[in-house]
Protein backbone atom coordinates (compact mmCIF):
# COMPACT_ATOMS: atom_id res chain seq x y z
CA UNK A 1 0.00 0.00 0.00
CA UNK A 2 2.92 2.30 0.81
CA UNK A 3 4.43 1.81 -2.66
CA UNK A 4 1.07 2.45 -4.34
CA UNK A 5 0.54 5.62 -2.31
CA UNK A 6 4.02 6.94 -3.09
CA UNK A 7 3.54 6.31 -6.80
CA UNK A 8 0.09 7.89 -6.73
CA UNK A 9 1.39 11.02 -5.00
CA UNK A 10 4.38 11.30 -7.35
CA UNK A 11 2.17 10.87 -10.42
CA UNK A 12 -0.42 13.40 -9.28
CA UNK A 13 2.31 15.91 -8.46
CA UNK A 14 3.99 15.37 -11.85
CA UNK A 15 0.64 15.99 -13.54
CA UNK A 16 0.19 19.28 -11.66
CA UNK A 17 -2.66 18.09 -9.46
CA UNK A 18 -3.29 20.94 -7.04
CA UNK A 19 -5.93 19.56 -4.69
CA UNK A 20 -5.20 17.81 -1.42
CA UNK A 21 -3.82 14.30 -1.97
CA UNK A 22 -5.18 11.45 0.14
CA UNK A 23 -2.98 10.45 3.07
CA UNK A 24 -1.66 6.92 3.40
CA UNK A 25 -3.82 6.35 6.50
CA UNK A 26 -6.93 7.60 4.70
CA UNK A 27 -6.11 5.39 1.70
CA UNK A 28 -5.75 2.34 3.94
CA UNK A 29 -9.05 3.09 5.67
CA UNK A 30 -10.83 3.61 2.35
CA UNK A 31 -9.35 0.34 1.05
CA UNK A 32 -10.50 -1.58 4.12
CA UNK A 33 -13.95 0.04 4.06
CA UNK A 34 -14.48 -1.24 0.55
CA UNK A 35 -13.23 -4.78 1.17
CA UNK A 36 -16.67 -6.22 0.47
CA UNK A 37 -16.49 -5.02 -3.14
CA UNK A 38 -13.22 -6.87 -3.61
CA UNK A 39 -14.78 -9.94 -2.06
CA UNK A 40 -17.79 -9.78 -4.34
CA UNK A 41 -15.73 -9.23 -7.48
CA UNK A 42 -13.18 -11.87 -6.65
CA UNK A 43 -15.66 -14.60 -5.85
CA UNK A 44 -17.92 -13.93 -8.79
CA UNK A 45 -15.07 -14.29 -11.27
CA UNK A 46 -12.70 -16.60 -9.43
CA UNK A 47 -14.54 -19.85 -10.16
CA UNK A 48 -14.53 -19.03 -13.87
CA UNK A 49 -10.83 -18.16 -13.82
CA UNK A 50 -9.90 -21.28 -11.87
CA UNK A 51 -12.07 -23.68 -13.86
CA UNK A 52 -10.11 -26.53 -15.44
CA UNK A 53 -12.48 -26.60 -18.40
CA UNK A 54 -14.39 -23.92 -20.20
CA UNK A 55 -17.48 -22.75 -18.35
CA UNK A 56 -20.83 -22.91 -20.03
CA UNK A 57 -22.76 -19.84 -18.92
CA UNK A 58 -26.01 -21.65 -19.50
CA UNK A 59 -25.03 -24.43 -17.07
CA UNK A 60 -24.50 -21.86 -14.31
CA UNK A 61 -27.96 -20.43 -14.91
CA UNK A 62 -29.99 -23.64 -15.16
CA UNK A 63 -28.85 -25.42 -12.01
CA UNK A 64 -31.73 -26.02 -9.68
CA UNK A 65 -31.93 -25.24 -5.99
CA UNK A 66 -29.48 -27.32 -4.01
CA UNK A 67 -27.34 -28.15 -7.03
CA UNK A 68 -23.87 -26.64 -7.07
CA UNK A 69 -22.36 -25.93 -10.49
CA UNK A 70 -19.20 -28.02 -11.03
CA UNK A 71 -17.01 -24.93 -11.25
CA UNK A 72 -17.93 -23.92 -7.69
CA UNK A 73 -16.98 -27.35 -6.40
CA UNK A 74 -13.35 -27.28 -7.58
CA UNK A 75 -10.52 -27.78 -5.11
CA UNK A 76 -8.66 -24.65 -6.23
CA UNK A 77 -11.74 -22.53 -5.60
CA UNK A 78 -12.33 -24.08 -2.19
CA UNK A 79 -8.70 -23.50 -1.17
CA UNK A 80 -8.84 -19.91 -2.36
CA UNK A 81 -11.96 -19.31 -0.28
CA UNK A 82 -10.47 -20.97 2.79
CA UNK A 83 -7.34 -18.82 2.51
CA UNK A 84 -8.92 -15.45 1.75
CA UNK A 85 -12.26 -15.40 3.57
CA UNK A 86 -10.61 -14.98 6.98
CA UNK A 87 -8.70 -11.97 5.62
CA UNK A 88 -11.89 -10.35 4.39
CA UNK A 89 -13.50 -11.11 7.74
CA UNK A 90 -10.64 -9.40 9.62
CA UNK A 91 -11.17 -6.32 7.45
CA UNK A 92 -14.87 -6.24 8.39
CA UNK A 93 -16.25 -7.22 5.01
CA UNK A 94 -19.10 -9.22 6.55
CA UNK A 95 -20.30 -6.72 9.13
CA UNK A 96 -23.78 -5.36 8.60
Amino acid sequence: MQEYHTTLCDTLSAMGYSKKIITLDALRKDYDDKAIFGHFGAYCMLPVVLADKGVEQESLLVKGAGQIPEVLNGEFYKKALQRTLPEFDKKGAFKC
